[in-house]
């Protein structure tokens, strides 16, 4: 389509691009969205069971709060999700933001919130290694402990994998 051979008048030069650049994304287009779905297929998982999604989803609001008596609350709606649906990288993914929260406001052990920010990010790069969420809160991991340098390159994957992740790249700018 971008090669072909166009007459057009003139002052119809903008007009032409439009129509082909229109042209060239609508035949595009379909072919992209097959090849997303396709490799999506692949590494994606759904949640089996909605629940499951519903409590991860539900955790992260408790989360939001920033209290700590909803931080326990979320950590026990992810640790419930996960029977459920133990691919779900929402609920790892929220069980680690916890854990961080919980080091950051010094609520509980924070061995224990490291350890556990630590394999929430090690299972969120196992069941989505393409997603940004493991690499964040390996980054975040680091950071706890001191490690900044060392938490430069997970946190630039976890942009890398998804440059709207705005959280991610303010977690860079700190290392």
């Amino acid at each position: 389509i971008w090669t072909e051979r166009r007459d057009y008048p003139g002052e119809g030069l903008f007009d032409a691009q439009d129509a082909v650049g229109e042209a060239a994304v609508a035949a595009a287009y379909p072919v992209l969205v097959a090849r997303v779905q396709a490799v999506v297929a692949t590494q994606a998982r759904a949640p089996v069971e909605l629940a499951a999604w519903e409590l991860a989803h539900d955790g992260m609001a408790l989360r939001a709060t920033r209290e700590a008596d909803a931080n326990a609350a979320a950590l026990r709606r992810f640790r419930e999700a996960l029977p459920r649906e133990p691919h779900l990288v929402l609920a790892h993914f929220g069980i680690g933001l916890a854990c961080y929260d919980a080091v950051l406001n010094q609520w509980g052990s924070k061995a224990a919130a490291l350890e556990l920010l630590r394999a929430s990010a090690e299972r969120c790069i196992e069941h989505a290694p393409h997603g940004a969420e493991g690499h964040f809160l390996l980054g975040r991991y680091l950071q706890s402990r001191g490690e900044w340098e060392r938490a430069v390159e997970p946190l630039e994957a976890a942009v890398g994998r998804n440059p709207s992740f705005a959280l991610a790249h303010a977690t860079l700018s700190q290392s």
